[in-house]
Parts: C-alpha cells; structure tokens; sequence
C-alpha cells in the first residue's frame, strides 16, 4: 500500500486493520489458506500460504480479490500492489521475503498489480535502481535530449509543428527508452522535475527558432495526467514562456493516457484556461489507456489523437472503422 501523510494516516491504519481483520476471519476464500500474517512496515502486509491446493498465481488472485471486497464493504479506496515468491526454489525465511519484496518493486515500477518473482528480476532492480538514482544528477547536467519529430502539412510540404519527444543517453546504461524512464520517475516522485525540464528546455528551442525558417510553429510538450491536479502546473508553463519571450500559441501539450485522469473537474479548469491563452491541448494514443468519451465531454480538448493499434486496420477492419466513423 502506498505511505501517507501524517493528516491521513489514521484514516489508512484503520483501513490497514480493517484489511487484516477479514484476512483472519473464517468461512471465506481465504480460510485455511493463510499460514501466517505480519505488517513488517506500516504499509505493508506479508503473508505466508502453506498449501498447495491452488497456483501460486490463483493465491494471488484471491488475495487481490479479498482486499477489493474489504475495501467495498468498507467504502475505503486504497490502491496496492503484490510481490510474489514460492518455496523452496525462491529460497527460505529472510531470502523468501527479500524475493517478494523484488517482485513487488517490480509490480511498483511497472505500473502491474502483481509480480511472479524472477531471477532475472534481481539484474532488472540493479538497473531500475541506478536510473533512479541518475534522474536528478541528470537534470540538474543537462544530460537529456530533445528530439522533435515535425508535423509536415501534407498539401504544401512545410513544417507546421513538431513533438519534443525526451531521450536520455546514460553515461553507463546507454539509451534508456522513455516508457523505463516514466514509469521509474514516477515511482521515485522525480516525474514533476522531468517534466518541468521539458517545458522549460522546449520554450527555449522556440525562442532559439524565432529567427529561422521554423519561427512561429508550434511544439507539442507530453506531460502525464497527474500534472492537472492543480494549478502549479499553469505557473510552470507561464514562466517557462515568460522567461524565454515567446507566444502561448507557440506551446502544445499532449496529455499522455499512461494513468487515469483523477482530478477530472481541476484538470478541466486547468485545461479550459490554459485554451484561453491560445495553448492547444490534445490526448495522445486515445485507445490504449484509460481515457473514456465520458473524459472527452468533460474536458475541453483541442483534439484527439487515436492511437495506430486502432487505425492501421481502419481500411480493411469495420470493428475498427465503425467507432471511428
């Protein structure tokens, strides 16, 4: 489960205990199953099954299945996460636990409900562990990359817009691809500072262009839906023009579907204010993420843009022409 704030922890140990409690109780899914149960850390609960009656991942359909109950029952909303390990060929007592614990750093960083502990998993962590770690120092070296990908208009062949997309060469580890970067950065609360350093570093490539054949096009910034929250997001994206003397109308932002939008009525005042300065705002790879038409009505988007999983077969699929049509 994820840490919380001082002011919302006695809400959450409630909500824990709770969680707990029905693992205990009888007559249920679970009953029998659970050999042993501990909260070695105030969000975090660890259990042992001795039994064999089910697949390691079936136990672990149960339990999901169980925390989703209590949690309904109980009008509490909790998100969480599980590691998985298995004896004897994940190893025994403190190395059993260090396995699950790999396996749901796994789950963490890839965004997944649950994780099967893997060997492989051990190298994977190394990895996963040294980006985090360079983020930061990376930022603060200016060691990432833009590269902008144009938008070239069809009928006349010029350049109309471009995407700055983010690459990052580490000194080490060598290119890190931005869907392992994201998900890590998010992880280790350092999306905020990645993304601030896109917005900053892109109006500054405008400013840089003012006096070239590519003034006055516009350039598409992806920023994560968690960035609408709150208003901080419109200071960041104000003084990055401000700073660098550039026009609102030069700035696109692409909301990336990677994550539900949670904050649906502050991102649509975001979004409907940042319209009226002449910042267009669009949703980028509609169809393979959470957004809803539902979300499309509420926000007030410039445009969609439908993921190629739904159009590549536009011509030849009418499962996937007619919702488009």
């Amino acid at each position: 489960f994820p840490s919380h704030d001082t002011a919302h922890y006695s809400e959450f140990e409630q909500s824990i205990n709770k969680i707990i409690k029905n693992f205990t109780a009888q007559n249920d899914t679970t009953s029998g199953l659970i050999d042993f149960i501990a909260r070695p850390e105030p969000h975090r609960i660890a259990l042992t099954i001795k039994s064999k009656r089910y697949a390691t991942t079936e136990y672990a359909n149960l339990i999901t299945i169980k925390i989703q109950s209590t949690q309904h029952q109980n009008n509490i909303s909790i998100p969480f996460r599980i590691g998985i390990s298995q004896s004897p060929q994940n190893g025994k007592r403190e190395q059993l636990i260090q396995s699950a614990e790999i396996a749901l750093e796994k789950a963490k960083s890839f965004d997944l409900p649950l994780a099967l502990y893997s060997p492989s998993f051990d190298a994977a962590q190394r990895r996963a562990k040294t980006i985090i770690k360079s983020i930061s120092p990376a930022i603060e070296a200016d060691q990432l990359q833009l590269h902008y990908q144009a938008q070239v208009c069809l009928k006349t062949g010029k350049v109309t817009g471009a995407e700055a997309l983010l690459r990052w060469q580490h000194p080490t580890l060598g290119n890190i691809p931005p869907d392992e970067l994201i998900p890590l950065a998010k992880v280790s609360g350092k999306l905020d500072s990645l993304e601030q350093w896109v917005i900053n570093r892109t109006c500054r490539q405008i400013q840089f262009w003012k006096n070239t054949p590519l003034r006055g096009i516009r350039i598409a910034i992806n920023l994560s839906p968690h960035q609408f929250k709150d208003a901080q997001i419109i200071k960041i994206i104000e003084d990055a023009i401000q700073n660098n003397d550039i026009s609102h109308k030069n700035i696109g932002i692409e909301v990336i579907e990677s994550e539900p939008l949670r904050h649906t009525s502050e991102a649509s005042t975001i979004v409907e204010y940042l319209k009226t300065t002449g910042i267009e705002i669009s949703l980028d790879d509609f169809g393979t993420g959470y957004s809803t038409f539902s979300l499309i009505h509420n926000l007030p988007l410039s445009a969609i843009k439908i993921d190629k999983s739904t159009t590549k077969t536009i011509d030849t699929s009418s499962k996937h022409r007619n919702p488009i049509s």
